[in-house]
């Protein structure tokens, strides 16, 4: 009978080659299932490989774009030509690799104007620059657009998805607002 209490603790067994695990873990297994679909979901805004973005286009208080060179050096291409800082960029990409989804607010939404996304507030687009038979073309690796704030959460949205998520709102600060901030 004392075994039967301690059953489901990890290596407890009455075998004896046996670990003590397959109870424990098919209990874990039960109490994982028996949680809602959004503890399984990804809350990495947005996954994206730095080494493949080539243009950087930002619209907030200031619209403003930043290339690559094929030295790999940043700069500013809009609204006027300067050195990129390297560190600035990077800081960038960290800050927008790290927003992580706080709430999955509506999975299909078709009338994002209440969440202030029909026009967001502020959208950070990530291309890349494929070359075809067509020509040069800047293919979209990431997109998210801001809209309003709620306490202390924003909504946004990525790129052409039907879906609303709230971020950190003192994490979307830290992204940039205008170019002089990237600059050398």
């Amino acid at each position: 009978e004392a075994i039967m209490q301690r059953a489901f603790e990890p290596y407890v067994t009455t075998k004896t080659k046996g670990a003590g695990l397959g109870l424990f873990l098919s209990k874990e297994l039960v109490n994982l299932l028996g949680l809602p679909h959004e503890k399984f979901r990804d809350r990495t805004l947005l996954p994206f490989a730095t080494s493949v973005v080539d243009r950087i286009e930002i619209n907030t208080k200031e619209s403003f774009a930043l290339d690559r060179g094929t030295n790999g050096a940043w700069q500013i291409v809009q609204p006027f030509r300067a050195r990129a800082d390297t560190a600035a960029v990077g800081r960038f990409f960290e800050s927008l690799s790290k927003l992580e989804i706080k709430h999955f607010t509506k999975d299909v939404e078709t009338d994002f104007s209440s969440w202030g996304l029909a026009k967001p507030v502020s959208q950070y687009v990530l291309k890349s620059t494929l070359t075809n038979n067509a020509g040069i073309t800047n293919r979209i690796v990431a997109q998210v657009d801001f809209g309003t704030n709620n306490a202390e959460e924003v909504f946004v949205r990525r790129g052409s998805e039907p879906s609303v998520y709230a971020v950190s709102y003192f994490d979307s600060v830290r992204l940039p607002n205008a170019a002089f901030e990237m600059r050398d």
